[in-house]
């Protein structure tokens, strides 16, 4: 059995609608085959600890607009390129890298701020403080499978054992 969890949705969920991996897990992407919902994780903000905003409850979306920002996988499809994109919104992008826990260091840093999804952050301590965005806003993460009703009996009992541990660890 393949499986992949991958940043990069496109290639991703191409590999799975051309039968080169049995399942992938991402962030739902328009695909051809069977979608697996998980859970809905949040977007979030990571901002400096010595931020204006750092003590809000929630960061305003509308204020992404034009602050200085660190970009996880330019050119990439991300979730956060989307979000930027149907929010109409341009940060003023500083510094780029293909690796969020990079991100999360630049943000730790000083040099500006970033997005990403709650889930990926989750054991990492610095002094970078995440918030969720006003109003909120979600990512459904599952698994993508050519065929549900022809995958292997591996690949099932993947989704099975998953599904599960997801729902065990009250991800």
């Amino acid at each position: 059995m393949a499986c992949a969890c991958a940043p990069w949705k496109r290639a991703t969920s191409s590999w799975v609608e051309q039968h080169t991996i049995d399942c992938a897990i991402f962030a739902k992407r328009p695909f051809r085959g069977d979608w697996i919902p998980l859970r809905q994780d949040p977007l979030v903000v990571w901002l400096p600890a010595d931020h204006p905003r750092a003590h809000d409850a929630a960061f305003p979306l509308r204020e992404l607009e034009g602050v200085p920002f660190v970009e996880t996988s330019p050119h990439q499809n991300t979730d956060t390129s989307q979000l930027l994109a149907a929010e109409g919104l341009h940060p003023d992008v500083r510094c780029t890298t293909t690796s969020s826990y990079t991100s999360y260091c630049m943000v730790e840093a000083g040099l500006g701020i970033s997005i990403n999804n709650k889930l990926m952050a989750q054991n990492w301590h610095g002094s970078v403080v995440e918030l969720p965005f006003n109003p909120p806003r979600f990512v459904e993460l599952g698994i993508a499978v050519p065929s549900l009703a022809h995958a292997s009996l591996a690949t099932q009992e993947f989704i099975t054992c998953t599904k599960q541990t997801v729902n065990d660890l009250g991800l």
